[in-house]
């Protein structure tokens, strides 16, 4: 047996070559058929009729070509056969099915419309090919039909001419989708601009706004914005802050620094050679610091996270962990506005003579017995080439005297602050000659409360505008 399938096996593979050959002849490799019949229905340009003139769709021009930089992998792996609903129109060439355009003509109805059971509503379903959710449209005569296929049309032509163009969408390609069957109409109808928030994450690609899906997308780099803080700005600040005459009235400890000051040594110098850690006492008074905690208690505590893994939409994962268990609000809104914050702003601001809007809001902080936490860094690693760029400064206010317990931290400076009401402690996330880069010896822990309750608030600053990009969705 073996001896006769052996042949017919070889047979039936050269007939398959020569079948293959000859569409690649008759087609061209990566062209599309002018017209070509599917399903019955004779097809042009984009638009496809059968004899009862169903099976409308958007008038246009269509280029069989891959939209994925990892077909001919995907097609090596058998996702053409496994996975073809969307393999095939997003890899047509590598999947060789660049002569049936069945699923790549756009928009087109899945059942002639005097037989569709939403027939009644006025509206006939449309294959939403590599939008998303197939869209509906309103049948003939509607005065809504018009607008639905403008503005499908219209994004077609934003998907082939924005999206698949520019680099920056690179990272949305595969995000961008029409999540529900009637986004067409409800953009057709001013939701992209009445609905803003809810449109453009549900229907971006008939709002044209696949961009907001991605953080890098929707905010790019700009290297010709410029940063916080160039090469040597780090030390210049903290020496500022040290000798500077208009900062003279605050009780100014140094614990670490990178220099010795003209005439200390080793022996005679109170502080450590290392990154930059300095304490100043009494930057709050009571009334701020009793504001503060105020402030926090109306946002409401909730549970503390770290900094998780990076989302599908470049945004970061709020990772609840064991190794971090205090509370913690935010100071939005009211509470940013409130006329004791924004003194502190002012206050922080001269200090660091880094503009507020590149910090974070304030984070307030209660620890209660037992909550810490554990050794970690403020840095976070993919921000130094995004909008917002590195964290490079960490300003952290203690709002109260704690029990026992609750200090700050350093291990590898060996270095441990206690909590004392109206104390500020800085240091750098940074590396003062390469700003952007991470100071691994600025890793820190607050360490855990064991009497009483610790409230503090942080200040994180960035190399960039922080607020600015948050408003825009970054």
């Amino acid at each position: 047996m073996a001896t006769i399938a052996y042949p017919l096996a070889w047979t039936a593979a050269l007939a398959l070559c020569f079948a293959l050959f000859s569409a690649m002849a008759r087609y061209g490799v990566g062209d599309a058929l002018d017209t070509i019949t599917v399903n019955g229905k004779t097809c042009s340009n984009g638009i496809c009729v059968d004899q009862f003139d169903h099976w409308q769709t958007v008038p246009m021009t269509w280029k069989c070509r891959d939209l994925r930089d990892d077909c001919t992998l995907r097609a090596v792996r058998g996702l053409c056969q496994t996975d073809s609903l969307y393999t095939h129109p997003h890899c047509p060439v590598a999947c060789g099915v660049c002569h049936n355009r069945t699923r790549e003509i756009p928009f087109e109805t899945s059942a002639p419309f005097s037989s569709h059971p939403r027939n009644r509503q006025g509206l006939v379903e449309v294959a939403g090919s590599r939008f998303g959710v197939p869209q509906l449209i309103p049948e003939r005569g509607s005065d809504d039909r018009q607008g639905v296929l403008d503005r499908m049309q219209d994004a077609h032509e934003y998907w082939e001419d924005v999206v698949m163009e520019e680099d920056r969408y690179q990272p949305v390609r595969t995000l961008c989708r029409n999540e529900y069957e009637l986004c067409a109409l409800w953009a057709a109808r001013g939701e992209c601009t009445n609905n803003e928030r809810f449109m453009k994450k549900s229907c971006p690609v008939v709002c044209y706004t696949c961009e907001t899906l991605h953080v890098d997308a929707l905010c790019p780099f700009d290297p010709n914005i410029p940063n916080a803080w160039q090469r040597g700005d780090l030390n210049r600040m903290f020496k500022r802050i040290v000798h500077d005459p208009t900062l003279a009235h605050y009780q100014t400890t140094v614990l670490s620094r990178p220099d010795y000051e003209p005439n200390d040594t080793v022996e005679t110098a109170s502080y450590q050679i290392g990154p930059w850690v300095v304490i100043i006492d009494d930057f709050l008074n009571e009334t701020e610091t009793s504001t503060l905690i105020a402030l926090g208690a109306d946002q409401g505590y909730e549970r503390s996270t770290d900094v998780g893994e990076i989302l599908e939409d470049g945004s970061y994962e709020d990772d609840e962990s064991e190794t971090r268990t205090s509370t913690n609000a935010w100071c939005y809104n009211e509470c940013d506005d409130h006329e004791v914050t924004q003194i502190i702003w002012e206050r922080m601001t001269f200090l660091t003579q880094i503009p507020p809007e590149n910090s974070e809001s304030l984070q307030m902080l209660r620890y209660e017995p037992g909550q810490f936490y554990a050794v970690h860094h403020d840095y976070i690693e993919n921000d130094w080439n995004r909008a917002v760029g590195s964290r490079i400064l960490t300003v952290f206010l203690y709002l109260n005297d704690v029990e026992e317990g609750g200090a700050t931290n350093f291990p590898e400076l060996e270095l441990a602050v206690q909590p004392k009401r109206g104390r500020a402690l800085l240091w750098p996330s940074v590396l003062d000659q390469y700003p952007h880069k991470k100071d691994d010896r600025t890793e820190h822990e607050a360490q855990v409360v064991t009497k009483g309750i610790k409230y503090g608030a942080n200040a994180w600053f960035h190399q960039r505008d922080y607020q600015g990009s948050t408003q825009n969705g970054c």
